[in-house]
């Protein structure tokens, strides 16, 4: 088991996995993820792959979650009730982004976390 905190997580990859679960809690403020596996690039440079990785990520700002709606040509926000089918990228600066396919809807969506507080992955 490797811990890795905010700063590590640039290293992390979750591209080429599936979410198999996310929950979001009910005041909006913390989101955990587990992802069917992730490479990690900073130990070799080929990656190193693990079979998991829950991610935790606590803010205390509300969590934002948005679908861009194709049709429409626009962003809905504050959509809740879909969660992401994989992470096709995750961004890291003073605030954290998670971008993927919505599992539900098919949708690309966006989770905006704004200054985290506490930043979590644990590969297993």
């Amino acid at each position: 088991m490797i811990r890795l905190n905010k700063m590590e997580l640039s290293d992390l990859s979750l591209s080429d996995y599936s979410v198999s679960s996310m929950t979001l809690s009910a005041d909006h403020k913390t989101i955990t993820l587990h992802a069917d596996g992730a490479t990690l690039f900073s130990i070799n440079e080929m990656g190193d792959i693990f079979d998991s990785c829950d991610l935790i990520i606590e803010s205390p700002n509300e969590i934002k979650i948005s679908l861009y709606d194709h049709e429409e040509k626009k962003w809905m926000d504050n959509t809740v009730g879909d969660v992401l089918k994989d992470v096709c990228e995750l961004l890291i600066d003073d605030d954290i982004f998670l971008r993927g396919f919505g599992l539900n809807t098919g949708m690309w969506m966006e989770i905006k976390i704004l200054k985290p507080t506490d930043v979590t992955a644990i590969l297993n």
